[in-house]
């Protein structure tokens, strides 16, 4: 039996209003039948792939944040520019409008400006929130298990059937065994505590093993320069496939220099 409880921390709360917000999304017929037009015509999948050399780093647009307040301002299109020629693997677009200050339409425009796959990050608690993520443009989404408990699976069914990948995050040895066990195929290691608002790199090193060659193994909070990606590959006995990296990023003056930095590291 798999511990199904949320983390009633700042992760509930926010997990609580944003199913609020997706709901009230679903009742709206009009806005309904604007996601219904746009899956009618949404792009082929882009699949998520290491880069050829160097790290392959997952490199998020992200505003704000609970516990930094505000990162970053700006426009989508010039982050996403800046993150595709400095080498990224893929981007992370937050979604969430409240605590994150992230929005559907940086989907869309994240989707113009790049050739990359993308991920909607979000808390995604419905399945109507895949609807809207393969509608406004995103190629995977993340899904937690720590909320979604039994429901992954389901969760993660409905979701291949729309054409997404999906990031399974997790933070727990009974987590990761969760997300084997619902069929999950991208695993993540959060190495921020939720309740704490810290962040630790030993998580990833802890329970990496825990995760099969045969997955790939994203790790994902607490990543700020070249040092951090070294001490994760040589003290990993499951080395991460992929990096998830976004405050550091956002708050660099020189967006598309600090990824260099991060991919050759």
């Amino acid at each position: 039996m798999y511990i199904t409880r949320p983390r009633m921390d700042i992760l509930g709360q926010i997990a609580r209003d944003a199913g609020k917000s997706a709901a009230r999304r679903k009742k709206d017929a009009e806005y309904r039948r604007l996601v219904d037009g746009l899956l009618e015509n949404s792009e082929k999948t882009r699949r998520l792939a290491p880069v050829p050399k160097g790290n392959s780093i997952i490199a998020e647009v992200k505003f704000a944040s609970p516990s930094g307040g505000v990162i970053a301002k700006g426009g989508v299109p010039a982050v996403v520019s800046d993150y595709e020629a400095g080498g990224a693997a893929a981007l992370s677009i937050l979604t969430e409008e409240h605590y994150f200050k992230g929005s559907l339409e940086n989907l869309i425009q994240a989707r113009n400006a790049s050739e990359l796959p993308i991920l909607r990050k979000d808390f995604i608690l419905d399945e109507f929130q895949l609807e809207e993520a393969r509608a406004f443009g995103a190629d995977g989404v993340l899904l937690i298990a720590g909320l979604l408990g039994e429901k992954l699976a389901g969760m993660l069914d409905a979701a291949s059937s729309l054409g997404l990948w999906v990031l399974v995050e997790t933070r727990s040895k009974a987590e990761i065994k969760l997300a084997l066990d619902s069929g999950a195929k991208i695993i993540g290691i959060n190495n921020r505590d939720l309740k704490t608002m810290k962040t630790d790199l030993k998580t990833t090193i802890e329970l990496c093993t825990h995760v099969p060659a045969s997955k790939a193994l994203v790790t994902e909070s607490g990543l700020s320069n070249a040092a951090d990606i070294q001490k994760l590959k040589t003290e990993c006995k499951r080395k991460p496939d992929y990096y998830l990296i976004g405050t550091a990023l956002m708050k660099d003056a020189d967006r598309k220099k600090k990824l260099k930095e991060l991919v050759n590291a």
